[in-house]
This record gives C-alpha cells, sequence and structure tokens, in this order.
C-alpha cells in the first residue's frame, strides 16, 4: 500500500509506503512507513501501529505532517534549525 502526498508547509512532495510487518516484543505487530521525497534525496523510516499504517489512504494532512517530524527526529527536538 503506497501513497503520494505534498506536505503543505513546504510544497515537498512524498512517497510514502508501508513496509513489512515488524513483530513486537508484546506481541503486536507494527509496520515501518517509509517516507521517500520525489527527488530521491530524503528518506524517512517510521515504526507506526497497524492501526496506522491500515488507515493511511484516509490520514489528513496533519497527520501525515506529524508523523513526518517524528520520522524525521523533530518531534523529539532532534531536527535541523
Amino acid at each position: 500500500m503506497g501513497r503520494n502526498w505534498t506536505d503543505s508547509r513546504d510544497g515537498s512532495e512524498w512517497e510514502i509506503t508501508d513496509g513489512d510487518p515488524v513483530a513486537m516484543r508484546d506481541d503486536n505487530t507494527s509496520h515501518t512507513l517509509r517516507f521517500s521525497s520525489q527527488d530521491s534525496l530524503q528518506l524517512h523510516g517510521l515504526v507506526v501501529s497497524s492501526d496506522v499504517a491500515s488507515r493511511l489512504s484516509e490520514l489528513t494532512d496533519s497527520e501525515l505532517a506529524a508523523l513526518l517530524d517524528e520520522a524525521r527526529g523533530f518531534a523529539l527536538g532532534q531536527g535541523s534549525s
């Protein structure tokens, strides 16, 4: 499953794909979302719950922006200034 998305904050275009399931210690299954920039210069991955991955086509712009920020490390204050 995949989706193309344009980040309205800066106009960057992304291809988001749902990677293979990841087995977690608590017996839950998660998935790795991969954010690939259209210019192929950036690739970010983020492990998300199966629920989030299954709703990839329905996620809002703000939800995708938050996931991208988390994948980049911005949510943890590790982004570039």
